[in-house]
């Protein structure tokens, strides 16, 4: 008989005790897998879309804080900066497309964001190469002529006869997601909520007419409801709390592609020397302050907790073997009588903790991704995801470990490998190791001893 047919005929022998060890290894890896998985696909996620964002130009505050607001919807503004100098910025020779950003409705737990037609220029990509495209409906209508009315009545701070006001259309276009949560469709009208929490104050007594749904991208905008910035300074509270106490209209922010690379490098902290804004590169700011200092730390904190984890399971190997071994000292006592040397007996008790372990693994990178379909579906949530992160885990996503750097010639290469494979070889190598205990008291077993009849 082969060594591993005496392995799982044994485990076979064993199944309940076998089988609780193995599920311990299995959540441990569960947890192992599940934690890499998350922070490799947040930070694709983080890095696809603000690396899309060249530029953005805000109120004076929090650089992260600012990013979050504008690129994925998630913090509240720092405050406002001067409508004028998105308008001076606009018509610079040096930008390819400057898009206005408002922001403080809500519509049901979703931002509402006032913009311009800019988000529909092909220029506007909240991924690389994917412009935003219209699945039903149009985009909303924006009238210049009406902003710039609406601009000058912001800065007489609302003042002036109603017939006066400039004729503004009031369309929404919205998000994927928007459109499928909540059921909404072209022609419905919608009314949003003072504060970006959705709950803060009173609705607003002007409705919004849906006049398109955006094909769904996997980024922050599927999560947002879009109307043209006129109509934003159309609401009775914006008309005054939408200007500085320098009486001019404010404006959340700014989003700018610049025509080259250069423009951005040069451009960027001379912007953000100016008083009174800040200019910012998205991916840059993602790169040092989010993940630096806020996913990296909770990440190896998380990690080291699930190795522990994987630990207590292989450690659980290890004390189940040697438990089993005062039973089993005639069953090996025979094995050496029947001509099985030490070194086999040695090879079989590695064998079988290996085995539970390797069994164990294997049930845990599946409980893995079920755990992350779990979280994708929304079966799960456990207060990671909320609607403000635009997040989906991919259950089916490969992920992969920086494990070592190879110094070459030319330059160093980062070797990465799957953290699948790494999380199951890793799971059997160290319940092998876990395993020499018992393995080495089964090794010492004297024959004669353990031969001789029991009464």
């Amino acid at each position: 008989m082969s060594l591993w047919s005496m392995v799982l005929r044994s485990l076979a022998q064993r199944r309940l005790g076998a089988g609780l060890t193995a599920f311990g290894v299995a959540l441990g890896v569960m947890l192992v897998v599940t934690v890499l998985a998350l922070y490799s696909q947040i930070t694709a996620y983080y890095d696809a879309q603000g690396a899309s964002y060249p530029m953005v130009i805000g109120a004076e505050g929090y650089d992260l804080q600012l990013v979050q607001n504008v690129v994925y919807h998630t913090d509240r503004s720092p405050g406002l900066m001067k409508y004028g100098r998105y308008d001076a910025l606009r018509k610079e020779p040096w930008v390819r497309l400057a898009v206005p950003y408002a922001v403080g409705d809500a519509f049901r737990g979703y931002r509402v964001v006032g913009t311009t037609d800019g988000i529909f220029n092909p220029a506007f990509q909240p991924r690389k190469g994917a412009p935003l495209e219209i699945a039903s409906g149009r985009p909303f209508v924006h009238d210049p002529a009406a902003l710039q009315g609406m601009i000058e009545l912001v800065e007489r701070g609302g003042s002036g006869p109603p017939e006066a006001r400039p004729k503004i259309a009031f369309e929404a276009t919205v998000g994927a997601e928007v459109a499928e949560r909540l059921g909404l469709k072209i022609g419905d009208r919608i009314e949003p909520t003072h504060g970006v929490e959705g709950g803060k104050a009173h609705e607003h007594v002007q409705l919004w007419d849906v006049t398109g749904v955006l094909k769904r991208t996997g980024t922050a905008i599927d999560r947002v409801v879009f109307i043209n910035l006129e109509s934003f300074y159309g609401i009775e509270d914006h008309l005054v709390g939408g200007r500085l106490p320098t009486g001019e209209a404010g404006l959340s922010a700014v989003l700018v592609w610049p025509k080259g690379p250069m423009e951005l490098v040069i451009r960027t902290p001379r912007l953000d020397a100016e008083e009174g804004i800040q200019a910012v590169r998205p991916a840059e700011v993602i790169r040092t302050k989010l993940y630096d200092q806020h996913l990296k730390p909770a990440q190896q904190t998380l990690l080291w907790v699930t190795l522990f984890n994987v630990l207590t399971g292989v450690v659980g190997v290890a004390v189940a073997l040697y438990n089993t071994m005062n039973e089993r000292r005639r069953e090996i006592a025979v094995l050496r009588a029947v001509g099985a040397r030490r070194s086999f007996i040695l090879r079989l008790l590695v064998g079988e903790a290996a085995m539970i372990a390797a069994i164990g693994a294997a049930v845990g990178l599946l409980l893995a991704r079920v755990l992350l379909y779990a979280l994708a579906t929304g079966a799960a949530d456990f207060g990671l995801f909320g609607r403000g992160l635009a997040f989906d885990a991919d259950p089916w996503g490969a992920t992969w470990v920086d494990v070592f750097v190879l110094e070459g010639d030319d330059a160093d290469r980062t070797v990465r490998l799957p953290a699948d494979a790494l999380a199951f070889v890793g799971a059997v190598l160290v319940g092998a190791v876990a395993g020499l205990l018992p393995a080495l008291k089964g090794y010492r077993t004297p024959v004669a001893e353990n031969l001789a009849p029991t009464s």
